[in-house]
């Protein structure tokens, strides 16, 4: 049976039988624009897309597990849908239809209200082939995901120094800078701006320039990295 994905749990085990085609839309890309009033100075200018909400259309077969669909519906999590099972949305799933229609029809209708990506489900870290160039290294990655992706990257440093990282993108390049020790474990996190050392201790302090812009664009890139002997890359790829 076809079924939907909840935090776990499957629609079918709580007698929910899907009745209609789900079909998350797009979220189309927008520009976040905060400048000054009456003056030239713009203090932000992002890239942005607003989260995205759909209907899922079930037939009830089992009322009296009505309840642990209720609970099921309590806090904000995963959904898989049957047509895409490699990926994933993430947000909160509500009940939209009455409790007395339900009975009384023996029909529901969910709706999710969830970010606007769906993310790959089987998300491996990637440990990247270094090869040499003059005095760095570099490698390819290849972002298969149709949006740009904010990954993590974990990087050991060949020795005391600064670690810096750089990807061409079109006629710009994204880089970073990190103090580090010899042979330290560093471990960079986009999405939430963290980085870390392989203690587990807060290493922001030691960032010389920031990471927040060293998301991926779809497509395959060429990242040159200076004195690390490691590099692997969890992309958190997702689609829009």
């Amino acid at each position: 049976m076809r079924t939907v994905y909840y935090n776990g749990k499957s629609f079918e085990s709580l007698g929910l039988i899907i009745r209609k085609a789900i079909v998350p839309p797009n979220s189309a890309e927008k520009r976040r624009t905060i400048s000054i009033p009456d003056g030239p100075v713009i203090i932000e200018n992002t890239k942005v897309r607003d989260p995205v909400s759909f209907p899922i259309e079930c037939t009830v077969v089992e009322p009296d597990k009505l309840r642990d669909i209720y609970a099921m519906c309590q806090k904000e999590g995963t959904l898989i849908l049957p047509d895409e099972p490699d990926k994933y949305y993430y947000g909160i799933l509500t009940v939209s239809t009455p409790k007395n229609i339900i009975l009384y029809y023996n029909n529901i209708t969910f709706t999710m209200t969830a970010e606007p990506y769906a993310y790959e489900l089987n998300n491996p870290e990637i440990v990247c082939i270094l090869e040499d160039e003059d005095d760095h290294k570099k490698t390819t990655i290849n972002n298969f995901g149709t949006a740009e992706c904010e990954p993590k990257y974990k990087i050991t440093a060949a020795a005391a120094g600064i670690v810096e990282m750089w990807i061409d993108v079109g006629s710009l390049t994204r880089s970073f800078k990190i103090n580090a020790e010899a042979n330290e474990i560093i471990y960079i996190d986009v999405a939430h701006l963290t980085a870390k050392n392989s203690n587990g201790r807060n290493i922001m302090d030691k960032v010389i320039k920031s990471f927040e812009d060293m998301t991926i664009p779809s497509g395959r890139y060429t990242i040159r990295i200076r004195n690390a002997k490691e590099l692997a890359i969890t992309l958190n790829a997702r689609w829009c």
